[in-house]
């Protein structure tokens, strides 16, 4: 056997998987076999095979396979609009609008590939996205092929990232993290990680989350798994098929993390076709945090800190709601047991359970690019799973343990990268709350030991509004 054109790859990597031996009877099919393995390798951009003399009598003949190494480096750069009702503690100081205000974001990413690392056919990116809602930057490490298997890949993961997406507060991760995933089959493949982080949150605007214990940074060591079952026929606009995912993860001490939590998140999708054309696709998905061994003077609930608490509501999950507006929100709780409360500002502070149901008919509308979608979305995020509530009614302005409901009309667009989406909602049971409105210095000045009867410090009933818009790319789900 003889390769050629082997420049950069070390030949320890190819040999792997060149399965002839001499003396070994000519065999076409594993012949192609190594062919595509070879192209597997994602290294190669040619390989071209053949046997020398082929119309020969000789009794010895070499196979020849002819390599070209594709480029080892790539890049590619994203463009995009992110437009909706969002949240942004950084922009304006005025309390006015919890429920976020109507805003738009250009987004920017760029991602750099370096291939065939050190002739291993390993692989290093650098990929960074920037928004006004969220800057990040990671550099992976990928070997695929671990420990023999071709199926199997381990990635090593730096990660950088700083979010404004939620009104409440900001929210910076640095990390890193170990992954190895494997495919099982055409349709199912499965992960297992390790992540350390560091979490912390800034530019809170409620009081009592000033309390030190509650804003300081915390370590998060968290081991976890996942599986994902895809039998979708197109992932990008699926017109039959399921779609099931398990996440779980474990934070504890063992870990070296300073909170422990265990956290299950559950997500099945399904679609139907009724017609040609018709389409009938629905998606529900359950999550619950469970704290344990909460530290001193902190209650279970609030030992998980604020950026790994669920937050929902936006395109992707719940339109009943603005972007992370779902679940509960800041009613003025006392900064501690039995103690005085700070003015309320209805702002939303996650929670450690979530359920979501989304139903969706999608058809044609104007020739065959364009299409519409009616839809139906329920659910809400908990405080726990114990408050979980299917009740259509909020139980009072401070309470907001119940499922909110929504109603829309969608148009789909249909791209090369997948189809443009504009939402229209309208929520039919949306939450009212009693919530703030002066600027975060006036909030700051409240003492929470005075009772006032007049002036920014009184709190003011609201309620979210009903109607949502949302414009993004891809299907709901």
């Amino acid at each position: 056997m003889i390769t050629s054109g082997i420049t950069r790859t070390r030949p320890s990597l190819v040999d792997k998987y060149l399965t002839f031996h001499p003396e070994d009877p000519l065999s076409p099919v594993e012949e192609t076999e190594i062919q595509k393995n070879l192209y597997d390798l994602g290294v190669f951009s040619r390989v071209d095979t053949a046997i020398q003399n082929p119309d020969g009598d000789t009794d010895h003949k070499y196979v020849l396979y002819d390599i070209a190494e594709a480029n080892r480096y790539s890049l590619a750069v994203g463009l995009g609009l992110q437009a909706g009702r969002y949240g942004n503690p950084y922009y304006g100081n005025s309390l006015s609008s919890p429920g976020g205000s109507t805003s738009g974001s250009p987004l920017v990413s760029l991602d750099m590939n370096r291939l065939n690392f050190l002739g291993l056919g390993q692989t290093v990116g650098l990929h960074f996205l920037y928004s006004f809602l969220e800057q990040r930057g990671s550099l992976t490490y990928e070997i695929p092929r671990f420990l023999g298997n071709k199926t199997r890949t381990i990635t090593f993961t730096l990660l950088y990232d700083n979010s404004f997406n939620v009104v409440t507060f900001a929210s910076r991760r640095e990390e890193g993290s170990v992954e190895i995933a494997q495919k099982f089959s055409k349709s199912i493949r499965g992960q297992l990680q390790f992540a350390y982080r560091r979490v912390s949150v800034s530019s809170v605007v409620i009081p009592v989350l000033l309390v030190p214990q509650l804003d300081q940074g915390i370590r998060i060591g968290m081991l976890g798994g996942g599986f994902v079952q895809d039998r979708r026929d197109n992932p990008a606009d699926p017109h039959h098929g399921i779609y099931n995912t398990v996440d779980v993860g474990l934070a504890t001490g063992a870990f070296g993390s300073q909170r422990s939590f265990g956290r299950v998140s559950v997500r099945n999708a399904t679609y139907h076709s009724l017609t040609k054309n018709l389409v009938l696709a629905r998606q529900t998905q359950f999550g619950i945090i469970i704290p344990f061994h909460s530290p001193a003077g902190v209650s279970p609930a609030e030992s998980v800190p604020l950026a790994e608490r669920f937050f929902g509501g936006g395109p992707d999950s719940l339109r009943a709601f603005a972007f992370d507006q779902a679940g509960p929100r800041d009613s003025g709780a006392p900064l501690v047991a039995g103690g005085p409360s700070s003015a309320p500002t209805g702002l939303p502070l996650g929670g450690n359970a979530l359920f979501y149901n989304n139903v969706e008919l999608r058809f044609p509308l104007i020739g065959s690019n364009i299409g519409g979608v009616v839809f139906e979305d329920m659910g809400n995020v908990f405080t726990s799973l114990g408050d979980m509530s299917l009740s259509y009614h909020q139980p009072n302005q401070k309470d907001f343990n119940y499922t909110a409901q929504a109603v829309g009309f969608g148009i789909r667009y249909k791209t090369p990268v997948g189809p443009l989406r504009l939402d229209l909602a309208y929520a039919l049971n949306p939450p009212s709350f009693v919530g703030f409105k002066g600027t975060t210095q006036q909030l700051l000045q409240c003492n929470p030991s005075q009772t006032y009867t007049s002036g920014p410090c009184v709190g003011v009933p609201q309620t979210l509004a009903h109607f949502q818009f949302f414009f993004s790319i891809g299907q709901t789900f």
